[in-house]
């Protein structure tokens, strides 16, 4: 079950390293091409503050810009999660091995 629970540590730190790329590549992607004033002729309605500076996103852009958030967010739950129950049942199997030793007399 460790072994299991240390794949899916690795798996979800690896997505993390994937996600840092993919997020950091549409954000500057964003900035690159997402205008400083409002054009509702091109739907570009939603605004978005990037360190000070309001860019306005299309609802798809925005759409886009917030799954990859939530992914993001949800692997690093979900690594963390299987990290910690890792952690609990590795002390649980310690104490348990460390009882079922008989004591020296």
């Amino acid at each position: 079950m460790r072994k299991v629970l240390n794949g899916v540590v690795l798996l979800c730190v690896v997505l993390l390293f994937a996600w840092l790329l993919i997020d950091r590549y549409i954000v500057d992607g964003l900035i690159a091409t997402s205008p400083v004033t409002q054009d509702s002729a091109a739907g570009r309605t939603i605004p978005w503050n990037v360190h000070g500076t309001v860019l306005y996103l299309t609802r798809e852009e925005a759409y886009r810009k917030a799954a990859i958030w939530y992914a993001g967010w949800s692997i690093a739950a979900l690594g963390g999660a299987a990290f910690l129950v890792g952690r609990i049942l590795k002390k649980a199997t310690h104490s348990t091995d460390s009882s079922l030793k008989s004591p020296k007399t």
